[in-house]
């Protein structure tokens, strides 16, 4: 944008290079977006498949009385959580 400034004279000029630059950078962006559109797509799909197979293990890790602790334990990065009762009673 400043080559073209300082190259154009007048502001019409200016005006046309400035437009030419915007066509070209758009090309460029379309152009790398269809170079890396099948490797990103390939790279999101393999960490959705592992985060699948690892939901239906989680889910029922909490939902086991015996490992809930422990996994619960390990997910809040190993800080000791007070034991909440599973059925709390509230105090009105």
């Amino acid at each position: 944008m400043i080559a073209a400034r300082s190259a154009c004279t007048d502001k019409d000029s200016f005006r046309k290079a400035r437009k030419t630059l915007l066509l070209h950078l758009v090309q460029l962006g379309l152009s790398l977006s269809s170079t890396l559109h099948n490797p990103l797509i390939e790279a999101i799909t393999k960490v959705t498949d592992r985060l699948a197979m690892c939901l239906s293990a989680l889910i029922y890790g909490i939902r086991d009385q015996t490992i809930r602790p422990i996994l619960l334990y390990h997910l809040c990065c190993r800080l000791k959580l007070p034991a909440v009762p599973a059925k709390a009673k509230v105090s009105q």
